[in-house]
């Protein structure tokens, strides 16, 4: 798949937030993504074109590696670029204090 949203220049977190917004329904539907959430560089507008995208997700049901991965991957096709995809059940307890804070409900 191509990138769905292509932009000449540094991306921002609003285009990102966009960009995910805009594909909801296909997270939704196809790979039972429920309430993503940016954070990390691009929820902070620190990042650069070397920066990968941090989203948070909840998924409607109960998932097993593949689909977590099909979701991953739409996700860097949606935005061209790598992404990191991080779950509820996945964050670090040492660290979710400082993602708490910069989080950004899309």
């Amino acid at each position: 798949m191509a990138p769905l949203i292509v932009k000449a220049g540094l991306m921002t977190g609003d285009d990102v937030i966009h960009a995910l917004r805009v594909h909801r329904a296909i997270l939704s539907n196809h790979f039972s993504v429920a309430e993503p959430a940016l954070f990390g560089s691009f929820a902070r507008d620190q990042a650069s074109n070397k920066n990968g995208v941090d989203v948070l997700v909840r998924f409607y049901r109960a998932i097993h590696w593949e689909p977590y991965l099909d979701a991953q991957f739409c996700m860097e096709d949606i935005l061209g670029r790598s992404e990191c995809l991080v779950t509820e059940k996945d964050r670090r307890p040492e660290v979710w204090p400082f993602v708490e804070r910069e989080i950004v409900n899309v």
